[in-house]
Parts: C-alpha cells; sequence; structure tokens
C-alpha cells in the first residue's frame, strides 16, 4: 500500500509517451507511462495527459480507466489544482464496479468534505499538507518557530540556506560551500529556539577528513567554528531549549563508538554525557521541553529499535519503548506530557504517541496516525504544536533492455524482470553463463541483514538467500558460478569484501578493511585466485586500487596516489582493470585501463569541462569496450569507450536514473538497476490536544 492509499504498484517500467511507437501502445502500457511520469519523472503535467489520454482511447478497459481516472486526481492534487476533487467524484460515479479506485477515491473525497465542513469555533480540524517535495528536499534541518521557514542545505552550493516554505524561495545563509567540484557542504542546519542562529555541521576535505560543528548567525553573519574533535565527526541533532547549548552526536570511525555531547553555544566547550554507544545508534535526538531529559532510539540485538530516555545532566538511562516491533526517531510533544515515535507494529509504519512522567512510560502508546510513510524523520514543532517532518523514499528496480552494440542504439525497450515486487530491487548482476541474474531485494527499515536473490531467468524460478550483513555496496559472481561476492559491511560495520557460497548459504570473509575504509566495489580474477578492490580512506582520502592474493592473503596497489580512482571493473578475462579517476587539482576526469599484475596505465578517455562526472564503468564481454556514464553540464549520457583507444561511440540511454549495470555473455542484453530517491517535508496540523506549554 503506497501513501496515497492504492496499489498501481510502486514503480513500473514505462516505454515513453512521446516516443516512436507510442501510438501503439495498449491502455495498461501507456498507464503505466503515466505512473512513471508521475512518481518517478516527476513531470505532472505530461502524467495528467497521459491518463486523459486514456480516458478518451480506451473507456471500454474500465479497470485502466478507473485507474487513471484516480490517478488525475492525484496529479491535480500535487499540483494544487481545484479539479482534483472533481476528479475523484468521478471514480466514484462512473467506475462503481472497481472497488479498488473507488476506496481510495472515497478517502479522498472525505478529507475534502472535512477542509470544507465550518469547524466549531474551537475545534480545529486536523491537516496534513506536503509543504516540499523532490530530489533537492532536505531533512535534516528545522522549521522555524512560526513554521514559515526551514533552516536547511542548498545542494546547488552545499551551503546552509533558509527556505520559504510559503513562496519556495531559498537563501543561502552561508556563501563559502562548493559540494560540486571541492566536495564542501553542510548539513544538519538547524535553528536555534529564537530563530537567530543555525548550528550546523560542516564538511571541508581540504582541511579536515570529517564534520566540524559550526554556528552561524540566521542573517549570514558571524560563522565560526564551535566545536572541532580531531578524531570524530560533530553532528548537532539539538537545541537546548534556553537556547544556551547545542546537543551533539560524536562519531568516532575508529573506535566505531558514538558519544553525545552538550556544546555551549557560547564558546564552545563540551561536556561528554554518555559515551560508548554503539556506531549503529540513531542520529536523531530530542530535549524535553524543561530540558532535563533526552529520548533517542538504539538497535537491539534483532536490529530493530526500541526507545530510550536518559536523564541531564549525568542519567541514569532507561529503556521507554520496549517492543518486538521497530520503534524509532522519537520527539517531545510541545507539552512535554508524551514521546511521538514511529512504530511499525500495525505492520506498517505508523505515529504513536507514549505518556512520560517523572522519566518513566506511564500506560501504553497511542496511535496517533496509521500510514504515516516508510522513512519517517521528524524535524521539529513550531510554536502553535505544528509537526514538521520528511519522508525519504527509495525506489528502484532491476530491467533488461536488448541493444545493438555495433550501432549504439536500444533494440527492445527495458522491461522490470518480474511484474512481482515492483519497485523494491536493486545492483543486478549476471552469472558468468548468463543463466541467472543476482540482485539485491530492498529491506524493511529496522530489519537487520539483506536479501541476495538468484533467480532463474528463463525459468523464472527464484531463491532468496539472507546475509547478515548491514550493508551490501555492489554484487559479482565468481568466474565457475559457484559464489557471489559482495562489498560493504558486516553485521558490527566493519568494512569489507564478503563471499556468499550459493550452495551452502555460508558467508566467509576475504578481507577486512581499517574502520575508516570504505569499499564500493570489487572482483574476483577469472582464475579465482585473486581480489580486485577499490579501497576508499575517508581519513587520509586514498583511493588505490588493490590487489589481494585469496591463498597468501598478500596485497598490493596497482593505481597510483594521482588522479583519484573514483570507480573500477574488472574485464571479463580478469587481466585488466577499467578505472574512472579526478583529478581535483586541475578538474580532468579520466578512464584509465591498469594491467591488474602491475604496470603502466593506459588512458582510453579524458575530460577537462567544468562539472563534468564519468562513472559507472562496465565492460562488453568481449573485452573490446568499457560503457560510462558521463555527465557534462549536469547532462548524462553514456559512451562505448574502446579498450585500446579511440573514438568513444555513444549509446542510446536505455533509462533514467540508471545506478548500475551488468553485460549478459551475449552481448546484448543488458541488466541495470534504476530508481530515483524522492524527499517530501510534510507538516501534520491540528493534532494534538490544546497545548500546555511546559515550564
Amino acid at each position: 500500500m503506497n501513501k496515497r492509499g492504492f496499489m498501481p504498484g510502486l514503480f513500473a517500467l514505462v516505454l515513453i509517451l512521446t516516443s516512436p511507437g507510442a501510438l501503439q501502445q495498449n491502455a495498461e502500457q501507456l498507464y503505466q507511462s503515466g505512473l512513471y511520469q508521475e512518481d518517478v519523472a516527476g513531470d505532472l503535467s505530461k502524467a495528467i495527459a497521459i491518463y486523459q489520454d486514456i480516458l478518451k482511447r480506451f473507456p471500454g478497459n474500465r479497470e485502466v480507466a478507473a485507474k487513471a481516472q484516480l490517478h488525475l486526481g492525484f496529479c491535480y492534487e500535487k499540483s494544487g489544482l481545484k479539479q482534483a476533487q472533481e476528479a475523484f467524484q468521478k471514480v466514484v460515479e462512473n467506475y462503481p464496479e472497481q472497488s479498488e479506485a473507488v476506496k481510495a477515491a472515497q478517502a479522498k473525497l472525505a478529507l475534502f468534505l472535512k477542509a470544507q465542513t465550518p469547524a466549531a469555533k474551537d475545534d480545529k480540524e486536523f491537516q496534513l499538507r506536503q509543504v516540499w517535495a523532490g530530489r533537492d528536499a532536505e531533512l535534516t534541518g528545522s522549521p522555524s518557530a512560526d513554521g514559515r521557514f526551514l533552516s536547511t542545505t542548498d545542494w546547488k552550493t552545499g551551503d546552509v540556506a533558509i527556505r520559504d516554505l510559503t513562496t519556495g524561495e531559498m537563501r543561502r545563509v552561508t556563501k563559502t560551500a562548493d559540494v560540486m567540484q571541492s566536495n564542501i557542504f553542510a548539513l544538519n542546519a538547524i535553528y536555534s529556539p529564537d530563530n537567530q542562529w543555525i548550528a550546523y555541521a560542516w564538511y571541508d576535505p581540504k582541511k579536515f577528513q570529517g564534520f566540524d560543528l559550526w554556528l552561524t548567525g540566521a542573517d549570514g553573519t558571524g560563522a565560526h567554528l564551535l566545536y572541532h574533535d580531531e578524531t570524530a565527526s560533530v553532528f548537532p541533532d539539538a537545541w537546548t531549549p534556553d537556547g544556551k547549548n547545542i546537543i551533539a552526536t560524536v562519531s568516532a570511525s575508529k573506535e566505531k563508538v558514538k558519544q553525545i555531547v552538550l556544546v555551549s553555544a557560547a564558546n564552545g566547550s563540551a561536556r561528554l554525557l554518555k559515551s560508548s554507544i554503539p556506531d549503529r545508534f540513531s542520529t536523531k535526538i530530542s530535549v524535553s521541553p524543561d530540558g532535563r531529559s533526552l529520548v533517542y532510539d538504539m538497535p537491539q540485538a534483532d536490529g530493530k529499535r526500541d526507545i530510550f530516555l536518559f536523564s541531564l545532566p549525568d542519567g541514569p538511562e532507561t529503556r521507554l519503548v520496549e517492543h518486538p516491533a521497530d520503534d524509532g526517531v522519537p520527539i517531545w510533544q510541545p507539552d512535554g506530557e508524551k514521546v511521538l515515535f514511529m512504530s511499525d507494529r500495525t505492520g506498517s509504519p505508523a505515529l504513536w504517541a507514549q505518556k512520560v512522567a517523572y522519566g518513566k512510560a506511564v500506560a501504553l502508546p497511542e496511535l496517533v496516525k496509521q500510514d504515516i510513510g516508510g522513512s519517517f524523520i521528524p524535524m521539529g514543532f513550531t510554536r502553535n504544536g505544528a509537526l514538521y517532518y520528511g519522508i525519504a523514499t527509495d525506489i528502484s528496480d532491476v530491467y533488461v533492455a536488448t541493444i545493438d552494440l555495433k550501432a549504439g542504439r536500444v533494440l527492445e525497450p527495458p522491461a522490470p524482470i518480474s511484474q512481482q515486487m515492483v519497485g523494491t530491487r536493486y545492483l543486478a548482476s549476471w552469472s558468468p553463463d548468463g543463466k541467472y541474474l543476482a540482485y539485491l531485494r530492498m529491506r524493511t527499515p529496522g530489519t537487520p541483514g539483506h536479501t541476495i536473490i538468484i533467480r532463474n531467468f528463463d525459468g523464472g524460478e527464484e531463491r532468496s538467500l539472507h546475509v547478515d550483513a548491514s550493508t551490501i555496496r555492489r554484487l559479482a559472481w565468481f568466474a565457475d558460478g559457484t559464489a557471489v561476492i559482495f562489498p560493504g559491511l558486516d553485521r558490527d560495520r566493519r568494512p569489507g569484501v564478503f563471499q556468499l557460497d550459493l550452495k551452502s548459504g555460508a558467508v566467509t570473509t576475504l578481507v577486512h578493511a581499517e574502520p575508516n575504509v570504505v569499499i564500493p566495489q570489487a572482483g574476483v580474477t577469472r582464475d579465482g585466485k585473486s581480489l580486485v578492490y577499490l579501497a576508499m580512506n575517508i581519513v587520509s582520502g586514498s583511493q588505490p586500487i588493490v590487489v589481494r592474493d585469496l591463498q597468501t592473503g598478500q596485497e598490493k596497489v596497482i593505481t597510483k596516489p594521482s588522479p583519484t580512482p573514483t570507480g573500477m571493473a574488472l574485464s571479463p578475462d580478469g587481466q585488466q582493470v577499467a578505472v574512472t579517476t579526478a583529478d581535483e587539482a586541475s578538474g580532468r576526469h579520466t578512464v584509465i585501463v591498469v594491467p591488474v599484475a602491475g604496470g603502466a596505465a593506459r588512458e582510453i578517455y579524458g575530460v577537462d569541462k567544468p562539472r563534468a562526472i564519468v562513472r559507472l564503468p562496465s565492460w562488453t564481454p568481449d573485452g573490446r569496450q568499457i560503457l560510462c556514464a558521463i555527465t557534462l553540464q549536469d547532462k548524462r549520457e553514456y559512451f562505448l569507450l574502446p579498450a585500446d583507444g579511440g573514438e568513444p561511440q555513444k549509446l542510446a540511454s536505455p533509462m533514467n536514473g540508471i545506478t548500475d549495470f551488468s553485460f549478459h555473455p551475449d552481448g546484448q542484453r543488458l541488466a541495470f538497476s534504476a530508481g530515483r530517491s524522492q524527499s517530501e517535508v510534510w507538516v501534520m496540523e491540528n493534532f494534538l490536544p490544546p497545548l500546555k506549554v511546559a515550564k
């Protein structure tokens, strides 16, 4: 069930309406096109045109027509158009036998009726409004006391900014970020109680390989470093109600633990409140309105979270909410009587309230709002009790397209690998014989481990294998097809590369890295004797390509420190590595080919243009070409680069939002993941009793 109460599929492959052959689409294909424009491309006007076309051309297909009419209402509602209510009414009147669509339309009409019904003088109606949505919507900020503004990050530059939620205008507060070229940016920008100051985490890799705590005036003056820890990153979580201190989380990557500190806003002096917290500890802390207690969540042995209360200044810590479900991201109500939190105890994420007295839970939690959204992130209350919160939605699926490498065009458009569990798959990888496709299935928040699916592509049968890893970044196969390897983090969040035996389901560690190392990509040579991986050290900044002998454990680096490797792909014969690189000083991006045995690198492509990005290298099965995604002036295109040098050949884009590639051994079928991340900021109003402000 999605957030609109209807089940058309979270994400679906489509043929764009304007593409060749669109007129030959049937009703269902056209409907899927509309869903793509509405949910993925975010082009509501184009989606509306498609749904209207369905109603005109396919009135006899009443199931699809009803869904199209319903989604017309959704699009009108998102666009703020008055036609939304009329569109929903037509679903009820014209398609009474389509029960699922009618039920969703009636739910919407009930909300419209409530909004139009005069309320009693002191009885304000519950309201839920979306105030910001899109790829640039940032969910780590906080609302101003009157709810008009949101402190945030402007991702065009990376600066601290203030967004006017009425006009959508973004005013930059800082002016020194440069996220595109120098990777300098701000996070967790949160207002002080009087809205005069903004605390934020600042990342500048030229000065320090971590986040510092900074403070700036909301008017853009007085920006200064407030707190620095040489061995850790510092993130502000909340202000104390008197505005004198900031509660911050200190994350020390080497020790894999976190601390909670109280930092003076006046002079940056810090006092340790709680230490030795597991690294998986929540990044969201809320301070009670009286300034006496903190609430936060922590994962338990099964990976699901419980809610804890910490009494300032020295404890004790007590468990406030304990339940087999996943309970997280708590926030105090403005009256201090209850703590709101997200829980999936009813089967889907919902907002609950736990009454608190004298630092302990009183009575059972109460349901506040059902179906709150998959990734609920509380951002703060306004003075009148309105709750601002974020919803982060990741939509991804695995597709297969048929391409002509010689002509550089798509022969058959992408199709999802299955109509089941649509929108929940990512990281595709063909087996060496082409019979199987491995991919990951998205997990439910709070659920430990990951599920790797091995799909028999011709037969359609699937095998699910659970691995107890907290993060998986890529999938690759052993040449004999007996095992899959994946770089990522184990259950204790230790970085490394791991092997999954497909017969037994056992997972073994091929290499463990230092805590401050990220391994995004890895592959095993054709003879199965060597592991090749990219190791990104977030402290030193080095990013070498490493070859490890799997028998002796000996390692060697086969790339020079500069230019910096940013991605890699092992050739089909296991003899070469294609490496994308970036030189920060010159701004030059290249693709080089490096022998696994060691030796001189060959540059096969280079670009010096501003804001250029070269990513996602993938070899063709014959080892003659390397497919790369190349972004120039914010426009991404795909090119086949001859491995021995020569002119790049443009490949028609199979789809937008591609995140990884895998070629079938036949050189014609291309599997890939595609999707998008959608961020939304919402406000929930008039759901609390009249406020009794805590003293």
